[in-house]
């Protein structure tokens, strides 16, 4: 073989490599490909969760539905014990649920009758327990990563009860005491519209958590001895309470959660576990109220972590400092544009954060005597 010829092949053979440029050229277009590639597999993952989301939401709602089959009526929002001029929890609606679910075995764990922080004084754990059904595979915050709140208040969810409109107060034992303050301000003016009062605590608290889904157990003085601490029937709303139907009456949505020992979303203490539908979901963060422009809309909470919540959900602690101020928690999630809802009838809907506030409203109301158009939500 000649020297040229070698030499020939030689270059040849060079030749058939990549350049530097061209590989290069090569990476760019893989980077392009890549960065077009990515979107559509986050979408089709959260797509994944979102759709896991709504099976957890249809599932709370056939188990109210199965509660409300055995039980009468639908599981009260909380069952409290008055003691003297306070009133302490028992239980949620969570709690209630445990049965109907498949968590029949962390309601079995304990005697759930027993008082909240008796349990606590005990070193009962059982409210420390993740239900896994209450977890919302798109939230950044899974419960079973950030753990319990604290002791007392145990481990939290994402699902929350629709407790109505305005301030849930921690001392109201029967939803006739809820809206007192409601109907005193509608009796002082017979022109107002009942939908558009705007409910304030700084007022004398008018609220219309009386007029939710889910209600305080409306219990007479229920302190019995151990073998039967609830004296009193646990009743909720009754199906034959939603005049306005239960396809167009929420009952479960969303909750974001909030590291470090924020309250909101323990879901055997009523007031953590509840939701009002005052403003639509997933409010921008540094939203201004719309009544008092000086002040930002936010969650009260018994504990709030200001500074871990301001880019997720703000807050501010209860009107009393303690759990026995007024609470108020907003509906949110980290699905793109909306949040999921589970109605009444167990179907459920996802609802817009450019609902309509007044439509907003109405879901709120078994029986207000709105009409809820389809189209609007």
């Amino acid at each position: 073989m000649s020297r040229s010829f070698k030499r020939a092949l030689q270059i040849k053979q060079a030749q058939r490599g990549f350049t530097l440029v061209e590989l290069l050229v090569v990476i760019a277009i893989i980077g392009v490909l890549v960065g077009l590639l990515l979107p559509a597999v986050q979408a089709a993952r959260e797509a994944a969760r979102r759709t896991q989301c709504v099976n957890n939401l249809h599932n709370l709602g056939l188990a109210v539905q199965n509660y409300a089959t055995s039980q009468g009526s639908l599981p009260p929002a909380e069952v409290r014990e008055q003691a003297g001029n306070d009133s302490k929890t028992l239980l949620s609606w969570v709690t209630l649920l445990m049965p109907y679910l498949e968590e029949a075995n962390v309601f079995a764990s304990t005697d759930w009758r027993i008082r909240l922080e008796e349990r606590d004084r005990n070193d009962d754990t059982a409210h420390h327990i993740v239900l896994n059904s209450f977890s919302c595979p798109s939230e950044a915050n899974q419960p079973a990563d950030i753990g319990i709140v604290n002791g007392f208040y145990g481990a939290r969810g994402n699902y929350v009860a629709n407790a109505g409109r305005g301030f849930y107060y921690a001392h109201d034992i029967t939803p006739q005491q809820a809206i007192q303050g409601w109907e005193d301000r509608l009796a002082g003016d017979p022109n107002a519209d009942p939908l558009k009062v705007t409910p304030s605590h700084a007022d004398g608290v008018p609220h219309m958590t009386g007029l939710g889904t889910f209600v305080v157990a409306d219990l007479p003085p229920t302190r019995g001895d151990a073998d039967d601490p609830i004296k009193g029937t646990i009743k909720g709303r009754t199906f034959g309470q939603f005049g306005d139907g239960t396809s167009n009456t929420a009952a479960i949505s969303e909750l974001r959660l909030v590291p470090g020992q924020d309250t909101r979303g323990a879901m055997h203490f009523g007031p953590a576990a509840l939701y009002m539908h005052d403003w639509p979901p997933n409010l921008p963060p540094g939203t201004g109220h719309p009544y008092r422009p000086s002040l930002k809309l936010a969650d009260y909470t018994r504990w709030c972590e200001a500074e871990n919540a301001e880019l997720i959900a703000p807050c501010q602690p209860t009107s009393a400092g303690t759990y026995a101020g007024v609470w108020q928690q907003h509906s949110r999630s980290y699905h793109t544009g909306g949040v999921n809802v589970a109605m009444a009838d167990a179907s459920t809907r996802f609802i817009n954060d450019s609902i309509d506030q007044v439509v907003w409203w109405a879901l709120a109301t078994p029986e207000g005597g709105e009409i809820v158009d389809a189209g609007q939500l």
